[in-house]
């Protein structure tokens, strides 16, 4: 079984126009995931989620396996 947290190595925000204050939204997807390395795109959005408000790629170490 896996044990522990995955650790991020890098991430990346790109912000696409000024959010308001009002309700946000946000999905996380797993784009591949390895033995030991796991991409993940995040986007973020308030009134239509074709228009978000940023998006954010990141890169986690995955913790090892115990035996």
């Amino acid at each position: 079984a896996i044990k522990g947290v995955p650790r991020g190595i890098d991430f990346a925000i790109a912000y696409m126009r000024s959010a308001k204050p009002v309700d946000t939204f946000v999905q996380g997807t797993t784009v591949r995931q390895g033995n030991r390395v796991a991409l993940v795109q995040v986007s973020i959005w308030q009134d239509d989620p074709q228009r978000p408000v940023a998006q954010a790629r990141g890169h986690c170490l995955m913790p090892r396996d115990e035996a």
